[in-house]
């Protein structure tokens, strides 16, 4: 297990530049913006664990020292976010939230109103990549944990029917958000994380795989509650059904990929056809079916995402960005990106990044 920062001690100041390091260290791609260069990002306690169960976690007690915006791009996941003081503004791809524990009395049901309030509970639910951009606030102190979890990482721990018709209800809407007042379970887990000794030691890395996986498990256990429909048993009829539909899963991902692979280049359904035997009508009727939308409607969103990748993250012009997607006038780009994300490029990456005064 490496651990990039202790949550007891001396407090640190964080520059950007050891900030930077963290998100970089689990191979993601990010870009941070800061106010004031020449200050600190952040001072106070903090702590980093990519655990050797493959989860992640971290959280502590900062004051943020400096205006800014961290934008990274993260895999499809869960993130679950335990904040117990402060406020968190944040960005999933074009939807903007916002969680603040001054809220927390509002928040109350009339038969909660004499509970006490320790946290709020929020988990972000990603079922591709897309942009997460955090702001930082100057002045603005946050007590937090964070525990994150890849999809891969989920449905390889799938070994029945249940278990993966759960996930499928839960990666249902991309960019969702489920938020939540925490009266004892979470709260509890977030502030032994944050209390913990500094020491690496053996006692101390098995303690926080426990506390990783009771977080965990009590996370799975409410979202049953909060997606839209109950979870339904499988009977013998889907289990032939989805034995058919692993198969046909197997052959999409194949052609999914050659169509990755290519986008670059220049795709055409019959080059695509001749690669897995298969007549243009075939190709086009069995794409629809199983992927719900056309071969060109395809390409043209995974186009469209590269080029908000390009805009936001790699910080190419709009036109630049347009041109590399496929489209010579950049009216045209706008047109086909709100049309795709309901934004146009332009407040993308406005939304995106550091407002300068």
């Amino acid at each position: 297990m490496k651990v990039h920062s202790p949550i007891k001690g001396s407090p640190i100041n964080i520059n950007s530049q050891a900030f930077s390091s963290l998100i970089s260290s689990l191979g993601l791609t990010n870009k941070l913006v800061i106010r004031d260069s020449k200050s600190n990002v952040m001072n106070g306690h903090f702590f980093h664990n990519e655990l050797s169960s493959g989860l992640s976690i971290h959280g502590g007690d900062v004051i943020e020292s400096n205006d800014g915006i961290s934008s990274t791009q993260i895999p499809a996941s869960l993130s679950l976010n335990i904040l117990l003081k402060g406020s968190l503004n944040f960005c999933l791809g074009s939807k903007a939230y916002e969680l603040n524990t001054s809220k927390l009395d509002k928040m109350k049901s009339a038969e909660e109103i004499d509970q006490p309030i320790t946290a709020i509970c929020a988990v972000g639910v990603l079922t591709k990549s897309d942009l997460l951009s955090r702001k930082i606030i100057k002045g603005q102190q946050v007590r937090k944990v964070n525990l994150f979890i890849k999809r891969s990482w989920l449905e390889k721990r799938c070994t029945d029917a249940k278990d993966k018709a759960l996930l499928k209800r839960v990666f249902s809407r991309h960019n969702a958000l489920y938020r939540w007042q925490d009266n004892k379970e979470f709260s509890l887990l977030a502030q032994q994380l944050l209390s913990l000794p500094t020491e690496d030691s053996l006692y101390n890395n098995i303690l926080k795989e426990k506390i990783a996986y009771s977080l965990l498990t009590h996370l799975l256990s409410v979202l049953t509650d909060k997606i839209e429909h109950p979870l339904q048993p499988v009977g013998e009829s889907k289990a032939l059904q989805a034995r058919t539909e692993k198969k046909l899963l197997r052959k999409k991902k194949n052609i999914e990929r050659y169509i990755v692979k290519e986008l670059e280049n220049t795709i055409t359904l019959s080059s695509i056809a001749q690669q897995f035997g298969l007549s243009i009508s075939s190709l086009q009727r069995y794409f629809k079916q199983t992927y719900g939308q056309t071969i060109n409607e395809y390409i043209r969103q995974h186009r469209l995402d590269k080029a908000k990748i390009a805009i936001t993250v790699k910080e190419l012009s709009i036109s630049e960005a347009g041109y590399q997607a496929g489209y010579n006038h950049v009216s045209n780009f706008t047109s086909a990106f709100k049309r795709q994300f309901g934004i146009t490029p332009a407040s993308l990456l406005k939304l995106h990044q550091l407002e300068v005064s």
